[in-house]
Order: structure tokens, then C-alpha cells, then sequence
């Protein structure tokens, strides 16, 4: 056993490390950070090794965001934290919601095949950008445009994020006071996200086929993301699969048993 302790306010670990479990590292996407992940933690702690960063940014404010969240830059900061936790304990399960996505296909290129990976409303990098000529998608991802203009500042961006709340509890099930909300000025660095992904994804996953066990986690009344079709996941992966959840974007904190449910099904192996 290892005990370990929450890291600069920026890392969630469980309580103790054993060796003999699976470790599961948790991604949150835009505008989270390791908070999101609080319930499922409380149910999966007892059973998992736990480790939730929140990205640069989130949490305090600080400089060469841009620079930050490109996705190399991004995905090399969690490996770090993976190695940090880790050392040379335990299988790994990358579990990534919506923007973390991209983030966390990217460590796959740099973690063994047997490293599996959950994602939750979210799609590789270059599969949104496959969709450039999906009119339903883009509709729905017509928000993402505001985030390119440089001079959009925070104030308008914040005001913007209350519309986006409120329209996501209109449209899906999630409820408005569920979605995340009380964070100071510093979430909407989360903004960064956007602009930097969009710089890297056709270059750094242009050709990535990936080998990994791969679930996918859908909410059927996500009201941001189309789900995914079979012909666009066997164009990037061997061995996928995809499950099906009655919630808005956050399952997480809509349906919080059903989604623990079906990260202990995949992670131990049970049928789904």
C-alpha cells in the first residue's frame, strides 16, 4: 500500500495504492476539472486506484495557456502525473470526457496496447473533424466558433457559458444546477482548449489506428455530440465497443450509478 495525498489542489488521488488493483485515470473535459469526477470517486474508491488531475488553468490562473493545452503539451503533463502516481504498479484504464478525448488518445501512443480506455461523450480529435461535413454535427457544434475570436473576453465568455448551461438542460436531461457552474474566473481558461485543439488534431491523429480496448460511453440525450456510427470507429479502432446511457453530457453527475456500473463491467471484464 501507498498512501497518498491530494496533490497542489490540481490532483485528486484515492486514499491508499495497491498493486493489486486497476489504476483508473480520469480526463474532464471543458469547463471542468478534477470536481466533476467527485461522485464517481466516492463509489469507485474502495475497488480502484484513483488518480484525477485537473488541467493547467482550471484551478489558478496562469500564463502560455495556449501553449499548455496543445495536445502534446497536455497529454505529456498527464503521463507525468500517470508516472508520478504510479511507478510501475498496476494495469491502467484512461476514462475521458468530452474535450479530454484528444488528450487521452494521444497517451495512448505513448502507454502499452494493453492500456484500455473509456470514453464519455467525447470522440477522437480527428473523428470531429471527419464530421466537417456532417450538418447535424455542426449544428450542434456551432458554439465552438465563438472560442476561435482572440478578442472574446471573459466576461462574455462567462455570460456565453450560462446560455450553454441552460440550453443543455433544456435540450438534454441534465438539470442546470447540476452542471457545473461555481467555478471563479479561472475556469474559462478551459476556453484554451478549443484554440489549441484545433491547431493539432488533423497533424497528430491524421493516421492513428488504435489497438487498445476501447468503450465508448453514450448519452442519448447528449445535446452536443452526435453518437458515433460503426463505419467512423473501424476506421481508428480494432476493438470497441459502445453502451448506451439514459443522461445528458454529464453522466457523471446526471446518473452517477449507471455510469460507475459500466466502468466496473469494462474494467473487470463483465459482460456489458
Amino acid at each position: 500500500m501507498i498512501e497518498l495525498k491530494e496533490w497542489n489542489h490540481r490532483l485528486y488521488l484515492g486514499n491508499t495504492f495497491d498493486s493489486k488493483r486497476e489504476t483508473l485515470l480520469f480526463l474532464h473535459g471543458f469547463p471542468d476539472n478534477m470536481r466533476v469526477w467527485d461522485k464517481v470517486c466516492e463509489d469507485l474508491d474502495e475497488d480502484y486506484n484513483l488518480i484525477c488531475p485537473s488541467a493547467p488553468g482550471t484551478v489558478t490562473d496562469e500564463s502560455n495557456l495556449s501553449d499548455l493545452y496543445r495536445l502534446e503539451s497536455l497529454a505529456k503533463y498527464y503521463r507525468e502525473i500517470l508516472s508520478f502516481a504510479m511507478a510501475e504498479l498496476t494495469p491502467v484504464t484512461l476514462i475521458a470526457h468530452d474535450m479530454a478525448g484528444p488528450y487521452a488518445h494521444q497517451m495512448l501512443k505513448f502507454l502499452p496496447d494493453s492500456t484500455r480506455l473509456i470514453c464519455i461523450n467525447t470522440l477522437s480529435g480527428q473523428m470531429l473533424i471527419d464530421r466537417k461535413f456532417n450538418p447535424i454535427q455542426l449544428m450542434k457544434s456551432s458554439y465552438m466558433s465563438l472560442f476561435q475570436f482572440p478578442f472574446v473576453n471573459k466576461t462574455l465568455l462567462g455570460k456565453y457559458w450560462s446560455e450553454i448551461r441552460k440550453s443543455a438542460a433544456r435540450i438534454g436531461r441534465s438539470s442546470v444546477l447540476n452542471i457545473p457552474s461555481s467555478y471563479n474566473e479561472n475556469i474559462l481558461n478551459g476556453f484554451h482548449f478549443y484554440k489549441s485543439l484545433l491547431k493539432d488534431i488533423s497533424s497528430f491523429l491524421d493516421d492513428s489506428f488504435w489497438k487498445n480496448e476501447i468503450l465508448y460511453i453514450w448519452s442519448t440525450e447528449d445535446p452536443f455530440l452526435n453518437r458515433p456510427q460503426q463505419k467512423e470507429m473501424d476506421k481508428r479502432y480494432s476493438n470497441w465497443s459502445i453502451v448506451d446511457l439514459e443522461s445528458g453530457h454529464w453522466p457523471m453527475l446526471d446518473d452517477v450509478q449507471s455510469l460507475c456500473q459500466r466502468i466496473k463491467s469494462f474494467v473487470n471484464g463483465d459482460n456489458l
